[in-house]
């Protein structure tokens, strides 16, 4: 549903080699990027541990290796960290994919308006790759202007028609807004261009068949989708909807909650108002 980042081309052996030869270097020559210069060489261990080379660093390697440790804190889900090497690198230069990851990571903190900046100024960097045009897609969603998230949409697909997030969210974003239809249509395109995450295509298609009151339906796709991730928090929220359609409160407040748990920041909070319906309900059937 979102992309984060994509790696250099370069391997990775070669960037844990810089990681640990020029980490030093990185802490110490680019003020922009940390506050307390300590050093101003990198010091390369030779075979023989006596022997050193010094090499001076510039600001593309520094770059390199804080994007790769803002990678790293990253998939530890270390956010903060992340995040404050990512917000050094886009102060200071156009590098398009710690804008990409930058606004991931702050769509993982829950900071979609400034999510929504720095994918805007990804765009401005690099407007021919999709990724970026993806990331402000579902971003504008989830702040409410659907119409601006199913522009973003469409320029991500015209940049690439077979970039499978894209069709995923334009499905999200056209079931919001009733057209069901076409939802489902980019919803089976997802599908069709291999979707990376399909737990998030069959939660759109549970949304779609519960819009359509198909509730059974919509129960057995959010079941296929936690069968492929069973801590999607959205396949919760759609079971608890079902729930609601089928008058079991108590099992409807049990989905409610762990969708709460593992929806973390990005908990809407438009379902206090369900959970609250639900709770009113028991307590009224206790009454009785």
């Amino acid at each position: 549903m979102f992309n984060k980042r994509k790696r250099s081309s370069r391997s990775w052996s070669v960037r844990a080699i810089e990681l640990m030869l020029v980490m030093v270097a990185a802490v110490a020559t680019a003020s922009f990027l940390f506050p307390q210069p300590q050093v101003t060489e990198i010091r390369i261990l030779e075979a023989e541990p006596q022997e050193q080379v010094v090499v001076t660093s510039t600001s593309n390697d520094l770059i390199e290796v804080s994007y790769a440790a803002a990678l790293d804190y990253m998939q530890n889900e270390d956010y903060f960290k992340s995040a404050g090497l990512l917000e050094a690198i886009t102060d200071e230069a156009e590098h398009y994919w710690a804008h990409v990851t930058y606004s991931f990571v702050l769509y993982e903190m829950g900071q979609y308006d400034h999510a929504i900046a720095v994918a805007s100024a990804g765009i401005d960097i690099d407007p021919s790759d999709p990724i970026a045009w993806n990331n402000r897609c579902l971003l504008n969603a989830l702040i409410g202007d659907l119409e601006a998230g199913l522009n973003d949409c469409d320029q991500s697909i015209a940049t690439s028609a077979t970039y499978d997030y894209s069709h995923n969210n334009r499905c999200y974003i056209l079931a919001e807004m009733g057209q069901l239809n076409d939802a489902e249509v980019a919803c089976h395109q997802a599908l069709e261009n291999n979707h990376r995450m399909p737990e998030w295509v069959y939660t759109n298609l549970g949304r779609i068949a519960l819009k359509r009151g198909l509730d059974n339906s919509a129960m057995e796709l959010f079941v296929t989708a936690l069968e492929y991730n069973p801590e999607h928090a959205d396949a919760y929220a759609g079971l608890g909807n079902v729930m609601l359609v089928q008058s079991n409160f108590t099992q409807a407040l049990a989905y409610f909650d762990a969708y709460r748990d593992y929806a973390g920041v990005h908990y809407n909070d438009s379902y206090d108002a369900r959970i609250q319906y639900a709770e009113d309900m028991i307590d009224s059937a206790g009454q009785n």
